[in-house]
């Protein structure tokens, strides 16, 4: 017959396994629990998604075909706009030499208005403007070259007065390398002259010094002047043996007061007029 002590161990003993039973069964139990919660799991996630299916054949055409006509019209909008652009270039171009041909038109009938009454007509640059007296008509033109002076005698259909001089190659001295197309247009002029003042005197001036050209070239032109005006019998004047350096403004190349009355005196003298303008006596 056990003890009390024997009762209590075995007591002891029995709650033990009895505590392990339940562990072992809440241990089973929780393991098939997540046995089903991973079958339930919705594994789909996991795989990524399907890529976008690419365009069809028929689309990339279609959007070609889009682009295109968008290009035809913006190329067309092009061709219409260059080609309004050419049109008023024309216009323009119209417009100009219209413009061009009527100042040409208004030097000749300034021209004609001048001289009508002149016995003496000068016909020029800017050198010889203000150079005007009572029967001296100075006619000047600044900037102009020896070959448009040309231009501005054509068609003078008024009679042609005592005497015509001209002074040209101020512009042309600097402009051209060549001094041989200066005489050359020089030449012309005068020729040309010849035949639009038939009954007037006809007096070639020669160029100014000018502060911005050499004295030797300077002498190099007007010794071309002199042989046209020789060769075409016509009267050379050489101008620079009249004036001093004083005479000249402060550009150097314009007359100041002083050489404006001297080279009026001058041209008065050639056109055989007093310093008054009265016909001087032979």
């Amino acid at each position: 017959m056990a003890g009390p002590s024997t009762s209590r161990a075995l007591t002891e003993v029995e709650q033990v396994t009895a505590l392990n039973e339940v562990l072992d069964d809440e241990t089973l139990s929780n393991c098939s629990s997540d046995d089903e919660s991973a079958s339930d799991y919705d594994y789909t996630q996991l795989v990524p998604p399907a890529a976008k299916p690419a365009a069809s054949i028929a689309e990339i055409q279609g959007a070609h075909i889009i682009r295109l006509h968008q290009l035809d019209v913006k190329l067309e909008n092009t061709l219409q706009e260059i080609e309004e652009i050419r049109r008023k270039n024309r216009s323009l171009e119209e417009q100009l030499l219209g413009a061009r041909a009527g100042c040409e038109a208004g030097m000749r009938d300034a021209v004609r208005k001048q001289h009508k009454d002149a016995g003496c007509l000068v016909l020029g640059d800017s050198v010889i403007r203000n150079m005007e007296s009572e029967r001296v008509r100075v006619q000047c033109f600044p900037g102009n070259r020896t070959e448009q002076l040309q231009r501005v005698m054509g068609n003078q259909e008024l009679e042609s007065p005592d005497t015509v001089v001209f002074h040209v190659g101020t512009n042309d001295i600097r402009r051209s390398a060549n001094l041989d197309y200066v005489m050359e247009d020089a030449y012309d002029l005068v020729n040309k002259a010849k035949t639009n003042f038939p009954k007037s005197k006809l007096v070639l001036s020669g160029v100014l010094r000018r502060r911005d050209v050499s004295w030797r070239r300077i002498g190099a032109i007007n010794s071309r002047y002199d042989w046209i005006a020789k060769t075409l019998g016509v009267t050379f004047v050489d101008l620079n043996s009249w004036v001093e350096d004083w005479d000249f403004g402060r550009d150097g190349l314009h007359m100041n007061r002083s050489g404006t009355r001297r080279l009026s005196q001058l041209y008065s003298r050639v056109c055989g007029f007093s310093g008054g303008g009265q016909k001087s006596k032979e």
